[in-house]
């Protein structure tokens, strides 16, 4: 099943959770993959809070934001 982010119910985004990415044009933003999946993890710093994680695509493994 698949929501939309602007849809999505929940007041908060949990570490460990996959959302799976579609990009309408590609050439428009940072990554050059057009559907990639990204999972949230905690940072353990008191500043940091939550990072994502990109788990698919050309840049798996590749820290996506903090």
């Amino acid at each position: 099943m698949f929501i939309k982010i602007e849809d999505f119910e929940e007041e908060r985004i949990w570490s460990g959770t996959i959302l799976r990415i579609f990009l309408k044009n590609q050439n428009e933003f940072y990554y050059s993959d057009r559907v990639f999946d990204i999972i949230i993890f905690e940072n353990y710093t008191d500043e940091m809070g939550l990072g994502a994680l990109q788990v698919s695509g050309y840049k798996a493994g590749k820290i996506s934001l903090f």
